[in-house]
């Protein structure tokens, strides 16, 4: 995980007995690192072989890890061949699943899981030109 400059890349596949990955894999890129709030993503999906894959109707979807929050989906906007962006709206801290969906060009339905651990909430700083608040008899 790349962490000095801001960003962070995961890669996931379905670990499960039912392969639903078609051979896809999903590497992420988050600017910036996972947290709180609107984080861009970049996904870039490969073949078995490691090349990129074209695929189409990319979606994510974003789920705590734990049972009773909203999950969070976003379409991904194609870059080229097997690269899609997206804006994710991370709601809470805490560990995330990713759901990466799409069909190959072969129209094959494909999802990887992909872990987001420990997105935090940013640090709190005042606004520039903030003034505090005059006190009483100021």
């Amino acid at each position: 995980m790349l962490l000095a400059s801001g960003a962070a890349w995961l890669t996931g596949a379905c670990s499960d007995s039912t392969d639903r990955t078609q051979g896809i894999r999903a590497a992420l890129r988050f600017e910036p690192a996972p947290h709180v709030g609107t984080v861009h993503c970049t996904v870039a999906l490969t073949d078995a072989s490691g090349d990129l894959a074209a695929c189409t109707d990319v979606e994510l979807e974003a789920t705590m890890n734990h049972a009773g929050m909203v999950p969070v989906f976003a379409s991904a906007h194609p870059e080229g061949d097997g690269v899609f962006t997206s804006t994710l709206e991370f709601t809470m801290g805490g560990d995330w699943i990713l759901f990466v969906r799409g069909k190959t060009d072969d129209g094959r339905a494909f999802e990887t899981v992909s872990d987001v651990p420990g997105v935090r909430h940013l640090p709190k700083t005042a606004a520039p030109d903030s003034v505090p608040a005059p006190g009483p008899g100021e």
